[in-house]
């Protein structure tokens, strides 16, 4: 599908092996709580460590730095609620830890080159096709 992948060419830090075990309880904390409005300084607290000491095993373990891995598993769960729900943008965007749809959009283009109601709409498009074509394979 068009811009899918722009920002999103990192590897998904949920697909990846069991590593540094803080890192790893901290894509526990963002899978389980998306929507909460994360710092470093409260994910560092929250997990019983410095902002240093997080900040440099993010990088040591993935190449980046926490919020930007937040963020990724965040597009990832909204290109997920986008295509599973009927849900509008405004609650996808509060399920996934932005104040306002508008906010939301931003990140989901500059994420992936595409607005999010543009990739529903392809997406669903997509969808309908493959279901023609399964259907016209059987009968």
């Amino acid at each position: 599908m068009e811009g899918m992948d722009r920002e999103s060419d990192l590897p998904s830090p949920l697909a990846s092996p069991s590593f540094d075990p803080l890192v790893r309880r901290a894509l526990d904390l963002f899978e389980l709580h998306p929507q909460r409005r994360w710092t470093v300084d409260e994910i560092a607290h929250a997990l019983g460590t410095s902002r240093p000491v997080l900040a440099r095993r993010f990088v040591e373990a993935l190449g980046v730095p926490p919020l930007r891995v937040l963020r990724q598993v965040r597009m990832e769960r909204a290109r997920h609620l986008l295509v599973s729900t009927d849900d509008g943008l405004t609650a996808i965007s509060d399920a996934v830890g932005y104040d306002s749809e508008f906010a939301f959009s931003r990140v989901f283009f500059r994420h992936f080159g595409i607005r999010p109601g543009r990739f529903r709409r392809l997406h669903q498009i997509e969808a309908t096709k493959m279901a023609r074509a399964a259907e016209s394979q059987r009968g």
